[in-house]
């Protein structure tokens, strides 16, 4: 069975219900403990700076040595830790939609709160405006 038809069997056999809670409560476990990579890249190996693969030459089969760069080591740059929580108070169904996509868990409230939070606008700050 070709791979694609396999996964969506595989897919389509698994409950819904199942799968979300299951991929939330591993969305819960990172995000509690490990921080998101905003960037990250392969990069050189200082302990090993290259790597022998032999290759089968097409001409006359025979194996061949090539010595290539070995950049299985993964660089990572920034990293930010995932909020306990983020309230959305525009644009909710669009965000709605984005999470729902993502399988991503969220709760709506359907009546007024009051919290202590530290407030993030997506845009220039009041003072950047000119």
């Amino acid at each position: 069975m070709p791979f694609l038809s396999n996964a969506k069997h595989i897919r389509a056999s698994l409950r819904p219900s199942a799968t979300k809670a299951a991929l939330a409560a591993a969305h819960a476990a990172r995000s509690a403990v490990e921080p998101i990579r905003l960037s990250a890249r392969y990069a050189p190996d200082p302990v090993h700076p290259r790597a022998t693969i032999e290759l089968r030459r097409i001409a006359d089969a025979q194996l061949v040595p090539l010595e290539f760069a070995d950049h299985r080591r993964i660089e990572t740059a920034q990293s930010v830790v995932l909020p306990r929580a983020c309230l959305a108070t525009a644009d909710r169904a669009e965000i709605a939609a984005l999470l729902d996509r993502q399988l991503i868990p969220y709760q709506c409230l359907t009546e007024a709160r009051r919290i202590a939070s530290i407030e993030f606008v997506n845009g220039p700050r009041p003072c950047d405006r000119r």
